[in-house]
């Protein structure tokens, strides 16, 4: 039938055929060539780290809880997990056509519910889709004459990668298989109980230093109350007692003049020599001297000598 159709209107089939041929071409000169084309696959991979824990002990604690509130999300197909050492990984599968967006925002809202409940090891969930952009695009690998292990590793490091990292649209680069250098430090533990012994004497003695100090203060205090003690108790005893009677006492002004003249001669300074005057003050004062009877009378002369 087609071939009578072609020679019955060999015009159509031409025009057919040239609008074929036109179509073909601007498709090919618009169409982009990848190696890995953009894909969004229905898969997130929720990582969470516990340093020093047991694969049993993550699996309680850690992989568990994030199944139970990861699989309310809605599009869920199959829930998947791996409980490592130090580490937890929990894949989740969706639908055909499910909205990855959209379901990386209930993941995170759900993961924040449960990560407050996990002990303070624990470090924060991770999401990650799964993306052909995260596959190598291309692997190599580096060898040089003349360089061991350890030079390789470092040339590696130091020139080969920053080199790939600067060409443009590489996103990142990862090496395996490199030799690192670590300083392990051993503690003699002789000479750890050693120096451990020395502080402890130190602190020791210093602690004894203190200690005999404070004992003669505590010795020192209380010599001090004990005389208080005594100042105190001899107070009391001359409560009853008239006070001294002294040149610069206040019962001075209140004594007689006889009185003041013999306390002020009482209490003079020796002169260097005994003038012949002196012999006539003496006689005047016996004469001014008080007698029994003007004691009595006098405020000031009980307290005079007799």
């Amino acid at each position: 039938m087609l071939p009578q159709f072609s020679v019955r209107k060999p015009y159509t089939v031409l025009v057919a055929v040239v609008l074929v041929l036109v179509l073909g071409v601007i498709s090919f000169t618009g169409m982009t060539t990848d190696l890995l084309p953009a894909m969004e696959l229905p898969y997130v991979v929720v990582m969470t780290t516990y340093p020093g824990a047991s694969p049993e002990k993550i699996e309680t604690t850690v992989t568990k809880p994030l199944e139970a509130v990861l699989g309310t999300t809605g599009g869920i197909k199959n829930v998947s997990s791996v409980s490592s050492e130090n580490a937890s990984i929990v894949i989740l599968e969706f639908e055909q056509g499910t909205n990855m967006d959209s379901a990386m925002i209930e993941l995170s809202s759900n993961v924040d519910l449960v990560s407050g409940q996990m002990d303070d090891a624990v470090g924060t969930p991770m999401l990650m889709k799964i993306s052909p952009d995260m596959l190598p695009v291309m692997v190599a690998s580096v060898d040089m004459d003349g360089m061991d292990v350890k030079e390789i590793s470092a040339f590696a490091d130091e020139t080969v990668m920053p080199a790939f990292e600067r060409i443009d649209g590489v996103a990142s680069v990862d090496a395996t298989g490199l030799v690192e250098q670590q300083v392990t430090v051993t503690l003699d533990q002789v000479k750890i109980d050693a120096l451990n012994d020395k502080v402890l004497a130190g602190v020791d003695s210093g602690l004894a230093d203190a200690q005999r100090e404070l004992r003669e203060g505590q010795a020192k205090v209380a010599d001090g109350k004990a005389k208080l003690a005594e100042g105190e108790a001899a107070l009391e005893s001359q409560k009853g007692k008239p006070p001294p009677f002294t040149r610069n006492s206040s019962r001075l002004s209140r004594a007689c003049l006889p009185c003041r003249t013999l306390r002020w001669w009482e209490n003079r300074p020796p002169p260097p020599f005994q003038p012949t005057w002196t012999r006539f003050w003496l006689w005047t004062t016996r004469l001014l001297k008080p007698s029994r009877r003007r004691r009595a009378h006098c405020p000031a002369a009980n307290s005079l000598p007799r």
